[in-house]
């Protein structure tokens, strides 16, 4: 579909270009027409036919205005087409990203399931020293696991943390995209 598209904008702006084309040898030939001009005299002798410029500039004004009303479509045609498949990339790229998580669960096999081992779990309490750690959850895969957090001085809501395990000491994930995809899994699991 859309290359239909880019062809059809290439044809429209190539008729562009031949109106203005043909408008010039039309107008050419108009500026040049001897009915303008009587005869000056009875020699016989055939009279240079003049140019005329007004006649000229009044014929090829309009077929100008024409061809580049043509041009102007075509171009865009091909900008609306160009930002189609740009935004439909981009959707493309983003449904990726958010896979429901049944595709998820079947995009990540785990062959068995992973469990915490305390050492995991003295990591996790180096990192959060600082406050009240509700639930550990590993996730669907090995090296993470979403971690229920409250801070000591606020008697607020409690909340989720995704911490990568897997290296010598704990590490809080920051990346939006992970974070959701973890916390969405233990919400959906759980």
């Amino acid at each position: 579909m859309h290359q239909k598209i880019n062809y059809l904008s290439y044809v429209i702006m190539v008729l562009g270009l031949l109106i203005i084309l043909f408008g010039i040898f039309t107008s050419i030939e108009m500026a040049t027409i001897d009915d303008y001009y009587e005869p000056s005299g009875f020699s016989g002798e055939d009279e240079e036919i003049r140019f005329e410029w007004t006649q000229f500039y009044y014929s090829f004004i309009q077929s100008l205005e024409a061809g580049i009303i043509m041009i102007g479509i075509g171009f865009i045609g091909l900008i609306l087409n160009q930002g189609n498949r740009l935004r439909h990339k981009q959707t493309e790229e983003l449904t990726k990203l958010s896979l429901p998580v049944s595709k998820q669960e079947s995009v990540y096999k785990v062959e068995e399931t992973w469990e915490l081992k305390e050492e995991d779990e003295r990591k996790i309490d180096e990192l959060y020293q600082d406050k009240a750690i509700l639930e550990i959850h590993p996730t669907l895969e090995e090296g993470y696991v979403v971690v229920t957090l409250k801070d000591f001085d606020n008697e607020g809501n409690s909340y989720q943390s995704v911490v990568y395990i897997s290296s010598q000491k704990a590490e809080e994930i920051k990346q939006p995209a992970l974070v959701e995809k973890y916390t969405k899994q233990l919400n959906n699991v759980g």
